[in-house]
């Protein structure tokens, strides 16, 4: 790893326990359009608070969204070997 890969701690922000749509974003390192599908799959809830309605999520929701994620495998569910079996026998 070079030392531009390298992510130093201290350079690293401290995050809010909650979230605008934005910094879930680049705290998760989601695209918009997987995060804007886990909002419709109700892994992710942003609710409108304050008086301009400022979306927000609570961050333990990312991170619980994040550890699903990876327990699912990316997502895809795995191949059973029997698809795998082309014939060729």
């Amino acid at each position: 790893m070079t030392a531009a890969a390298r992510i130093h701690l201290p350079e690293m922000p401290e995050w809010p326990a909650v979230l605008t749509v934005k910094e879930a974003l680049g705290y998760s390192g989601l695209s918009e359009s997987e995060l804007r599908r886990r909002v419709a799959l109700g892994d992710i809830v942003f609710k409108a608070v304050g008086p301009n309605g400022c979306k927000v999520c609570p961050k333990s929701q990312l991170d619980e969204m994040i550890k699903k994620i990876w327990s699912e495998g990316n997502g895809i569910p795995p191949t059973p070997v029997e698809d795998l079996d082309f014939g060729d026998d």
